[in-house]
C-alpha cells in the first residue's frame, strides 16, 4: 500500500513540475575578470529576496558561462563569489515567464580587502537570443494601470499588435489578425481557455483572473517558441507567491452612478442615469513557513453588483390591441380595419387576458414601431444582483 502511495505521489510531483516548466524561465550570463578573460569554477548562487541559502547554485564554465533553468518568475538576488575576487551580488534580478534573462558580463574586482560589490540588477533589455516580440507586464504595472472590472484580459489590448475586445463574434479581441483559435492563455503552465468554442478564446475565458491575482503577464505576438505549446501568439500569466518576508493587502473597489456620465440616448430621451453600485472588496497574504524552502500566498475577492438597465420595446397601440389594424392606402390616407369584425370572429378570452399585462407605450422614442399599430415604450429595469 505505501509503494502505490509512493507511486502516485511520485506522479503527481512529475506532472506538476512539467506543468510548471512551461512558465519558468532561465538565467544565463558570462563571469570575467578585469582584464575580460573568463573565470572557470566561480560559485554562482541564486537567493530569493531577503533569503539567506540558495535556492539555486551553480558555477562557471571554462568559458565563464553559467545558466540557470526553470527559474519561477519574480524577484531574486544573484550571487557570484570566486577565490581571490571579491563577492558580487546584483539585487532585484526580475526572471519573466517562458523567457531567457540574459545577466550583462559580470567583471570581478581583484579583492584587496575583505569586500563586496553589490549592484543593481540591470538585465539586458534587447532580446539577443531569439527573435521573439514580447512584452512581460509586471504586477505593479498591472495594479497601477486603470482596469474595468479588474480583469486581466481587459490588459491584453495594452500591447502592440492585440486589437479588438467586447462580447461580439464580429468585435473579439485578435493578435495581429490571426484568428482567436491561434492564440493560448495560460496560467501557471496550464491552459485556462475554452477548448471547445474557440471563436472569442481571448475574451471568453472561464477562469476569471482579477488584478491581484497575476504577479506577471507575458504576451508574445510573434515568433514564439515551440516550448510553449500550441499557439503562434502566446500569453502567459504567473500567479503571485508568498516571500521570506509577509506581505498582504485590503482593498475596496466602488464604482456607482453617483459619480458617471449618463449616455447619449438617456439624455436625448431625458431619461435619468441608471442606478448601479458595483463593488469589489478582498484582501491577499503572502509569506513564509519556512524561510527559503515553503511559502504560502492566498487571495479572496468579491463581487457584488446591482445595476438598473434600460430596455426599448414595441407594444400594440390600444386600438390594435382590439383587432382593429390601421393603414395607409395608395392614395396615403389612413384607413381602418376591425378584423375580427371582417372574420366574423370574438378575441380570444386568454389572449385578451395577456395583452393586458403588456404594458403600454408611457415614453414614445420613435426608434421602432410603425406608429399606426405599435410604437416604442422604454422601460427601466428594476436594479438586479449579480455576484461571485
Amino acid at each position: 500500500m505505501k509503494t502505490r502511495y509512493a507511486f502516485f505521489l511520485a506522479v503527481f510531483l512529475l506532472a506538476s513540475a512539467l506543468l510548471f516548466a512551461q512558465s519558468s524561465g532561465r538565467i544565463t550570463g558570462t563571469v570575467v575578470d578585469a582584464s575580460g578573460s573568463p573565470i572557470p569554477n566561480a560559485a554562482v548562487s541564486l537567493h530569493l529576496m531577503g533569503g539567506k541559502s540558495a535556492v539555486f547554485s551553480t558555477t562557471t564554465s571554462s568559458d565563464g558561462i553559467f545558466t540557470f533553468a526553470s527559474v519561477r518568475p519574480g524577484l531574486y538576488d544573484l550571487v557570484v563569489e570566486s577565490a581571490g575576487f571579491a563577492k558580487f551580488i546584483s539585487r532585484q534580478l526580475n526572471v519573466e515567464p517562458v523567457h531567457e534573462t540574459p545577466i550583462p558580463t559580470i567583471k570581478m574586482e581583484v579583492q584587496s580587502t575583505q569586500q563586496t560589490v553589490e549592484v543593481a540588477s540591470e538585465a539586458q533589455s534587447v532580446q539577443t537570443n531569439n527573435a521573439e516580440i514580447s512584452t512581460t507586464v509586471t504586477q505593479t504595472q498591472i495594479q497601477n494601470l486603470p482596469v474595468l472590472d479588474r480583469q486581466v484580459s481587459a490588459l491584453f489590448l495594452t500591447q502592440p499588435g492585440v486589437t479588438g475586445g467586447g462580447e461580439a463574434s464580429i468585435n473579439t479581441t485578435v493578435v495581429n489578425g490571426m484568428r482567436t483559435s491561434m492564440a493560448s492563455v495560460t496560467l501557471d503552465g496550464i491552459n485556462i481557455q475554452d477548448n471547445f468554442i474557440r471563436t472569442n478564446s481571448l475574451d471568453y475565458i472561464p477562469t476569471k483572473t482579477t488584478i491581484e491575482q497575476v504577479q506577471q503577464m507575458t504576451i508574445t505576438t510573434s515568433n514564439s517558441t515551440s516550448a510553449l505549446g500550441v499557439g503562434s501568439a502566446q500569453i502567459v500569466l504567473v500567479t503571485p507567491s508568498g516571500g521570506n518576508s509577509y506581505h498582504g493587502s485590503l482593498y475596496w473597489y466602488n464604482r456607482n452612478n453617483k459619480f458617471a456620465a449618463n449616455d447619449w440616448f438617456n439624455n436625448r430621451d431625458e431619461v435619468d442615469l441608471p442606478f448601479l453600485n458595483q463593488n469589489q472588496i478582498g484582501g491577499s497574504l503572502g509569506g513564509r513557513i519556512i524561510r527559503d524552502k515553503l511559502f504560502f500566498y492566498t487571495n479572496y475577492e468579491a463581487f457584488r453588483n446591482r445595476q438598473q438597465s434600460r430596455e426599448v420595446n414595441t407594444v400594440l397601440l390600444p386600438a390594435a390591441r382590439t383587432g382593429v389594424f390601421t393603414y395607409k392606402n395608395r392614395s396615403g390616407a389612413t384607413v381602418t380595419a376591425d378584423l375580427l369584425k371582417l372574420r366574423g370572429a370574438s378575441i380570444d378570452p386568454v389572449i385578451a387576458s395577456l395583452l393586458q399585462q403588456v404594458p403600454t407605450a408611457v415614453n414614445d422614442l420613435g426608434d421602432t414601431g410603425d406608429g399606426l399599430n405599435t410604437e416604442d415604450t422604454l422601460l427601466m429595469r428594476k436594479p438586479t444582483r449579480t455576484g461571485t
